[in-house]
């Protein structure tokens, strides 16, 4: 936290809808072009393996409001119309600390409390909305400023032969996620540390110099602006899933460290294991490979002790996965 005479930054979080994590010219997408983005990620701090806890509109912007897992949310998947009812939100902290919040653009929350509207005239410049370049250039004359870059899911685009969403495939499951502090803060650039969204309310407390509340499961992302992953203890994998939405069994479990990636399916207890850093685009699933078996183990062992934390979904008994369970989207 930062000292008390210190003033205290503005904070401003940039939230698209379904981008994926390799839309970013600075993360190498030979096609897209994100100059802006590239900017704030070369002041910054861009977070090469970030992903969504549940890869769905609502469950995932769930996580990251409440910094809380998908299982302590309650919001395994997407359904419409629930309502919206936490003790602790991203805004509801700010604002008990002397913060002023607002939230601009659609919300998609069950009651909606307030219409953006619509422009009944088109015009020859691009929606304000879009324009990160714009934004950054005001923000410059209005004192010490944290700006966050990321999205609540990604999009699958054909890969696998899937579209949308809910998947724990890199093109859905990988968001793009850049955490710029003000200027001459960070020392990193570029963290191949292991993030989710529920990391984003403590990232965002912590600069703000707040304290977390109780029952909040992410961890700030600030000691990784300046320092390695070991150096500031940082987990070694995250946790994601999703109950099953286009299709009757395709409830899922993942776990990832940026490299490798394990994904069960609750379901069936069918299994998929990639190398990431050999297969970003998952082409190849591994789970047959005699040569990884002794790696595959070791993941299936470490969903078998993240799930065995949860005995009333009744997926692990702490020693093996237990197959047949379909859990329901909240």
């Amino acid at each position: 936290m930062m000292p008390a005479s210190e003033p205290r930054p503005n904070i401003v979080l940039i939230i698209t809808d379904q981008m994926r994590g390799d839309c970013l010219s600075v993360s190498g997408h030979p096609v897209v072009e994100t100059p802006n983005l590239d900017m704030l990620a070369a002041r910054g701090v861009n977070f090469t393996s970030a992903y969504s806890s549940c890869p769905s509109c609502i469950a995932a912007r769930a996580s990251l409001f409440t910094g809380q897992r998908p299982s302590t949310t309650g919001r395994l998947g997407y359904r419409d119309g629930v309502p919206w009812r936490y003790t602790n939100t991203l805004a509801e902290v700010m604002q008990r600390n002397g913060y002023q919040t607002h939230c601009i653009g659609k919300r998609h929350f069950y009651p909606q409390m307030l219409h953006l509207g619509f422009e009944a005239i088109e015009t020859y410049e691009a929606d304000q909305f879009l324009q990160v370049g714009r934004l950054l250039t005001y923000l410059r004359g209005h004192g010490p400023t944290w700006v966050i870059f990321t999205s609540d899911h990604g999009e699958m685009l054909g890969d696998h032969h899937l579209f949308r969403k809910t998947y724990a495939y890199e093109g859905s499951a990988r968001i793009p996620l850049i955490v710029c502090p003000p200027p001459q803060s960070a020392k990193v650039h570029a963290c191949e540390a292991p993030v989710v969204l529920e990391d984003i309310l403590p990232t965002v407390l912590d600069a703000a110099g707040v304290a977390c509340p109780d029952g909040v499961e992410g961890r700030s992302m600030v000691p990784l602006l300046d320092a390695t992953p070991s150096e500031a203890g940082w987990r070694s994998y995250v946790h994601g899933e999703h109950a099953a939405c286009y299709a009757a069994d395709s409830g899922m479990q993942y776990l990832t460290d940026g490299k490798r990636k394990y994904v069960w399916y609750t379901q069936t207890g069918r299994e998929e294991f990639f190398d990431l850093e050999e297969d970003r685009q998952e082409r190849h699933e591994c789970s047959g490979d005699p040569a990884r078996q002794t790696e595959l183990a070791e993941w299936r062992g470490r969903m078998i002790r993240e799930l065995a934390a949860r005995p009333r979904d009744g997926m692990s008994n702490g020693e093996k996965l237990i197959a047949g369970v379909n859990l329901p989207a909240v």
